[in-house]
């Protein structure tokens, strides 16, 4: 993502993307359980698009990084044949990010 933000001429938060991202990642996971929820595309875009999660020292695309940690923590539970036969409800989305706050 660090090459993105290069690209696109928006500096990395401070520490880079990466840990910004861990530091910050219950605060991803309650954003993104109100997100489900509204289902409006200008909330949804905070997450997959060139739109940053807050203030001007935050990422962009903070959706992609949790999408990451929630694939890695299914993969231990389930086959790839079993991931590809998913299908991710609210429901489903909203349990699991409530588990990976967890960690």
């Amino acid at each position: 993502m660090s090459n993105l933000h290069k690209e696109i001429n928006m500096p990395d938060p401070e520490g880079g993307y990466l840990l910004w991202c861990r530091e910050n990642f219950r605060k991803i996971i309650s954003e993104a359980r109100k997100v489900l929820i509204s289902k409006n595309d200008k909330d949804l875009g905070r997450f997959f698009q060139c739109r940053r999660f807050g203030a001007n020292s935050t990422p962009i695309r903070t959706g992609y990084y949790l999408g990451y940690r929630l694939l890695e923590r299914l993969a231990t539970r389930m086959t790839p044949v079993q991931l590809l036969g998913v299908r991710p409800t609210a429901a489903k989305i909203s349990s699991w990010l409530g588990e990976l706050s967890e960690e």
